[in-house]
Order: C-alpha cells, then sequence, then structure tokens
C-alpha cells in the first residue's frame, strides 16, 4: 500500500472517500490530507485521511478506507504516515476525533476499537455533545503533560463545536516562551528597519501585497522558497491555501518580474497576526526580508489599530538570530 499526498491536483479523485465533504472546509483552511492508493493500480484511491494541526497536537479528524479495500494495510498505512508528521513536526500527541453514531458505522462500526489496538489508549469526553476523543502520545510525557492535554482536548472540543456552527476547520495555536509579539511601532522603529527611510521608492517598486499574485504565481513562488528554505513550524505552507495568509499584510519581493522573497502572515484572532513563513532566495535576502517586515509594519501603522500585534514564532536560533538582528529582543 502506497501513502500519497492529496491536494487540489488528484483531490478530485478521491471525493468518493469523503462523503461528509470535508475536503471542501481543507480547501478553506490548512488540513492535510493523505491518500492510500495500491501498489499495483496507482491510480485508484482506497483510502483517506483528513488532518490538521491545534496547539501541539495533531487531529485525526477523517479516516476512510473503501469498503473492499479494509484488512489490506490502508488505515494502517495512513495512520503511521500521520503518526510520522507528528513526531517530525515535533508535536506531543496524535488525537482521533469519534465521530457520532451514524458517522461511526459510515466509517466502521469498529471505528474506536480500531483506535485503541494502535494504542490510542487514553479517551477524554469532552463538548456540548459528549464527542469522545482518543489521544495516542508521540512523546514520553509525565503527569503535568497529561493534565495540560485534558486542558488541550476541552479547547479543541469547543473549537470544533464552533466550527460545525461556522463551517471551519478549528486551527488555534498557543504562544510557547521561544516567540515574541512585536506591535507597529517596534517594527516600523527598529533601528535596522530606519535604516532604510531613504528607500520608499525602491520599497514601492519592489515589495507587493499578496493580493496582487494570482493563485498560480503564488503557489509557484511558495514552491521556490520552500525549496531553499523549508518550514520549522507546525504544518506545511505547501498545504495551506493561497486564502490562509492575510492579503493585505502578506506580501512578497519582487525582482525582474519574478517573486524572490515572501513573508506570509495568518490573523488568529482579533488583531494578532503570525507569521507563518518567511524566505528569501537571493543573495541580499537580508535587505529583502528587512523591506519586507518595513511594508507590513507602514501598514500596520497607517491602518490598523493600535493594539495590533505580530507574533514570531522561534522554534531555532535561526529565528532568534533574527529577531535580535530586527528588534534587539
Amino acid at each position: 500500500m502506497k501513502v500519497i499526498k492529496v491536494d487540489n491536483r488528484n483531490r478530485t479523485a478521491f471525493e468518493e472517500l469523503d462523503p461528509l465533504s470535508y475536503m471542501d472546509e481543507a480547501s478553506t483552511f490548512p488540513c492535510f490530507m493523505l491518500g492510500a492508493v495500491e501498489e499495483d493500480d496507482p491510480e485508484r484511491p482506497v483510502g483517506l485521511l483528513i488532518g490538521g494541526t491545534f496547539r501541539d497536537t495533531l487531529v485525526i479528524l477523517w479516516l476512510y478506507v473503501d469498503y473492499e479495500s479494509r484488512r489490506k494495510g490502508a488505515g494502517n498505512a495512513l495512520l503511521s504516515a500521520a503518526l510520522s508528521k507528528a513526531e517530525k513536526n515535533g508535536l506531543s500527541s496524535v488525537t482521533a476525533v469519534m465521530g457520532d453514531e451514524g458517522c461511526r458505522m459510515m466509517i466502521c462500526p469498529f471505528e474506536k476499537e480500531y483506535f485503541s489496538y494502535r494504542s490510542f489508549n487514553e479517551e477524554i469526553i469532552a463538548g456540548e455533545g459528549n464527542r469522545s476523543f482518543l489521544i495516542k502520545p508521540v512523546t514520553g510525557e509525565s503527569e503535568k503533560d497529561a493534565v495540560k492535554r485534558e486542558e488541550l482536548i476541552k479547547a479543541l472540543a469547543e473549537a470544533l463545536d464552533t466550527a460545525e456552527e461556522n463551517g471551519l476547520m478549528p486551527v488555534e495555536r498557543a504562544l510557547t516562551e521561544e516567540d515574541i509579539m512585536v506591535s507597529a511601532e517596534e517594527i516600523v522603529n527598529s533601528r535596522l528597519l530606519k535604516h532604510y527611510e531613504e528607500e520608499k521608492e525602491l520599497l514601492q517598486d519592489t515589495v507587493f501585497s499578496l493580493e496582487e499574485l494570482s493563485t498560480r504565481k503564488f503557489r509557484s513562488a511558495l514552491e521556490a522558497c520552500l525549496k531553499e528554505h523549508p518550514y520549522r513550524f507546525e504544518g506545511d505552507p505547501s498545504e495551506f491555501p493561497a486564502a490562509w495568509f492575510d492579503p493585505t499584510l502578506s506580501c512578497c519581493y519582487v525582482e525582474d518580474g519574478k517573486v524572490i522573497g515572501m513573508l506570509l502572515l495568518h490573523k488568529d484572532g482579533e488583531n494578532v497576526y503570525w507569521v507563518d513563513y518567511f524566505a528569501s532566495i537571493s543573495g541580499d535576502s537580508k535587505d529583502q526580508i528587512v523591506l519586507m517586515a518595513k511594508y507590513i509594519g507602514n501598514i500596520l501603522v497607517n491602518t490598523y489599530p493600535p493594539e495590533t500585534r505580530v507574533v514570531i514564532r522561534r522554534k531555532g536560533s535561526k529565528e532568534k538570530r533574527l529577531t535580535v538582528w530586527l528588534f534587539g529582543k
């Protein structure tokens, strides 16, 4: 059995494995989709897994295997791929969301037993409908981790309840000790950005909002940037739709008609924007990142409320060096 990535290029082939239309929601929100195909018949989809990241757990929202293809390893292959994804992204656990009785019968009469057999041994009941969540830790844990996870699952249940009302996928992130929040004033008053006060004409000619890019050009530019600068946080921007990134604040650096730099932000809550990805693929990368940051700072100062904050996630030394270089912290 072979596991492949499901995206806009091949998702039509998997639609019959998605009777609840999760893929329609995933097209607007950053969920990942994995498909199973048989080695000797790669054109025939036999399984589909749809999930996402909520704080530091990977959430399995949908796991379906074609009835005629069950007990041939498709479910195990998809689940193993999801577990590997969680481990690779440094998440603490994987959470399988159980459907209601009708949904369970649609997938498999023994859905809960299936996950329990694969070491999803912890169950938490939460949410308005007393939804069942089965959890498998990815890393070793302590009693403190178990308490923290119970709080996480309660928040996930609330997000799912709200999501069902609004037709959205739940996505939520939590600030860590390494993350920093900066205001618009901190961005534009950075000593390094002030160094570029005389570059306004250059800024206008080279930095553009995401609104000015076609979806095709956005995808092409993001793929080029990711080849040289892989993503280091939760999820995978190549799986995120363009609509996930704020079109006004997110921007790109263009030279000779080609996008060679990107700074992408996502709105998460009221007046809070997360830097989801930044990269430059030319020799003047620092200059380009500074100019894109200045572009965002100017928009924030001129058109956004003063309480607006930008969150920068710092998972490693590279991000820490950049924020110290830009903001002195």
